[in-house]
């Protein structure tokens, strides 16, 4: 088996989800990930699936930060890890993920960052509970 890290559909989804676990500062795009990295960013951008962070901006640094869990759509097999469980904050949902990464990600007293939308930033939830029944 051959893997190519550098293949634009492994490298996109690694820098997807780079900026959504700590941030991807924009010096770092090129240095990390290539040429053909910058050219990756700008396609998130537009999409809407990375932003600049308002908060490193003001501090001086611009830095990546992405929305979502892509993590969840990610399996280099091709295979989805079962149904979706959503994830609440009172009447807002905040995301849905795989039944696999709910158990992994959504513990009881586990902190959970997602990308609020109706905020346009990045916050971490307290997760009080994790109940799969439908």
């Amino acid at each position: 088996v051959v893997f190519n890290p550098a293949y634009p559909s492994v490298l996109g989804k690694h820098i997807w989800c780079a900026c959504v676990e700590s941030g991807l500062r924009v010096q770092q795009v090129q240095n990390r990930f290539g040429d053909i990295a910058t050219n990756m960013v700008d396609v998130f951008e537009k999409r809407g699936d990375i932003i600049l962070d308002n908060v490193c901006r003001t501090a001086g640094e611009q830095k990546y930060v992405g929305k979502g869990y892509p993590h969840g759509d990610i399996n280099l097999r091709g295979a989805r890890n079962g149904p979706d469980v959503e994830a609440w904050c009172g009447k807002f949902k905040v995301e849905s993920v795989s039944e696999s990464q709910a158990i992994f990600r959504l513990f009881p007293d586990a902190i959970f960052p997602a990308f609020d939308q109706r905020q346009n930033q990045m916050r971490r939830y307290d997760v009080v509970s994790l109940s799969m029944e439908p």
